[in-house]
């Protein structure tokens, strides 16, 4: 796992060739590396069970919104 820090921030301008698919898997790629962080720094936090369950309900919610994605993407 990479250090968090600027090496995980995305471009995220939106260019006016991406379409509706083109949009709705860049939005399920960063939730899905959003809940991937999530989780690997949860694992790693075991010491601070407090911020752990924080993170874990972030990832949880990242998860849902992944979900909720492709269920659009499927319309």
């Amino acid at each position: 796992m990479k250090p968090w820090g600027s090496d995980d921030l995305l471009e995220t301008v939106l260019l006016p060739a991406l379409n509706r698919r083109a949009l709705l898997q860049l939005a399920k790629e960063l939730e899905e590396g959003s809940e991937q962080q999530c989780r690997a720094v949860t694992a790693e936090i075991g010491h601070l069970p407090q911020l752990a369950r924080v993170l874990g309900k972030l990832g949880e919610g990242n998860s849902d919104h992944k979900s909720r994605l492709e269920s659009l993407s499927r319309e």
